[in-house]
């Protein structure tokens, strides 16, 4: 989430992705995403089928195409957005300097606790100069929780409490000399501090209640 005082991620997350053609995409700066050629197996970072039977493939590029608008299918400000096309999901998210990856977090989980379902991976880069990571996962089948959470009964519910708080259970068992991420990064969480009489005013709480004290103004022209 970005912070008051922050500069605004440009181009916007939501301008991550856009299409150059039928069947093509540009991610990012340097990355296209198309249908792929049969006869030219060159050139390709990733290649999938979709559920269609076509190939496509993920390939870095030079140029800069002519581009047009491609909206995602979901959005959180400046934080993150979604798409879906060529048979995967698109997760653009805002990054800083020694900011945790999600994929290596799913990458770690994967590794070391086998039975933990986790999003399948196809590929993943950080963007240092536009401030972002991309990552490309495989569309998970099923039902969302919540779509279909006020359909089940209780015994039902319960069970997928009971196998949810199992996961976090194996997941507390992983330990470090200190509190960092699974690479080594720190943690700047609130929820992950120690408890006081008096929550610490952290800088970005300060800007944002100088922020809402201040009056507002308009001017008319």
């Amino acid at each position: 989430m970005m912070e008051y005082g922050q500069r605004k991620l440009e181009p916007p997350i939501e301008s991550s992705i856009s299409k150059i053609g039928e069947h093509k995409w540009l991610v990012g700066r340097e990355h296209i995403c198309e249908l792929a050629d049969s006869s030219d197996r060159t050139d390709a970072i990733a290649r999938w089928d979709d559920e269609l039977g076509r190939e496509f493939r993920l390939r870095t590029t030079d140029a800069r195409p002519q581009a047009s608008g491609f909206e995602p299918f979901y959005c959180a400000g400046d934080c993150a957005a979604l798409w879906e096309f060529a048979g995967k999901i698109w997760k653009v998210k805002s990054s800083l300097e020694k900011m945790q990856m999600e994929a290596e977090t799913i990458d770690f989980v994967k590794s070391h606790f086998s039975g933990i379902p986790v999003p399948t991976v196809v590929h993943y880069w950080n963007d240092t100069t536009d401030r972002r990571s991309f990552m490309v996962l495989d569309r998970e089948k099923g039902q969302t929780l919540d779509s279909c959470w006020a359909s089940l009964t209780d015994p039902q519910q319960e069970a997928i409490a009971k196998t949810v708080s199992g996961y976090v259970e194996r997941l507390a068992t992983s330990q470090r000399p200190s509190m960092e991420t699974v690479s080594g990064y720190g943690i700047d969480n609130p929820t992950l501090q120690p408890r006081t009489k008096y929550d610490p005013l952290y800088p970005s709480l300060l800007r944002l209640a100088c922020f809402r004290k201040r009056p507002m103004t308009t001017s008319l022209r």
